[in-house]
């Protein structure tokens, strides 16, 4: 389902995104903050439609929370979402597993912050492959997320999101490649069909 949701977000090798993809996003990123990298990556493609439905979903599931429940419980909610990230590492998040093969937990309890700054900084170095910067997004769910459970790495598939699709749309890897006229592919293909 998840890569359902990602995939609604982004149609055909253009990816342009649609309003209902950003909303469904901000959906989810009400839910568990982690999906809300996606947000960075709207801004990076500009793709202003989807990113203004991602905020105003978020911002309407807030206002609900804060008038259908008690100021006080939507409080503790983000003081709570605060504790997670000031806690000890979950078992199963990058910071986990990095104490389990042997990195010291002052090194290990870094390494959810240092995944996000390069993968947001990855997001941008790809902006001209928006696929590969969707994928990398998609790797920051559980790679960025200082609680993990045992199924949060299964948030891994929804980097794969981008690359379902027909064989018609992209080769390996969701990317397309064109050889240039000057390039020595193109020089040896034409060569080959004389």
């Amino acid at each position: 389902m998840l890569s359902r949701v990602f995939r609604h977000a982004h149609k055909g090798p253009a990816l342009p995104v649609r309003a209902a993809g950003g909303a469904l996003i901000g959906l989810l990123a009400s839910i568990k903050l982690t999906p809300v990298v996606f947000a960075w990556w709207l801004i990076v493609h500009r793709r202003w439609r989807a990113l203004t439905a991602f905020g105003g979903t978020c911002l309407a599931l807030a206002a609900l929370t804060v008038f259908g429940s008690d100021l006080d419980v939507f409080g503790q909610y983000l003081t709570v979402i605060g504790a997670g990230f000031a806690a000890a590492p979950g078992p199963f998040s990058l910071a986990g597993v990095a104490r389990v093969v042997g990195l010291p937990a002052e090194v290990a309890v870094l390494l959810p912050r240092a995944a996000v700054i390069l993968g947001l900084v990855a997001i941008v170095v790809a902006r001209r492959r928006p696929r590969l910067g969707y994928g990398i997004a998609g790797a920051l769910l559980w790679l960025g997320s200082p609680a993990a459970a045992a199924h949060t790495p299964a948030l891994l598939l929804a980097a794969l999101a981008p690359l379902i699709g027909r064989a018609s749309e992209s080769s390996a890897f969701g990317f397309r490649h064109r050889p240039t006229l000057d390039s020595p592919v193109a020089a040896q293909t034409a060569a080959d069909a004389q």
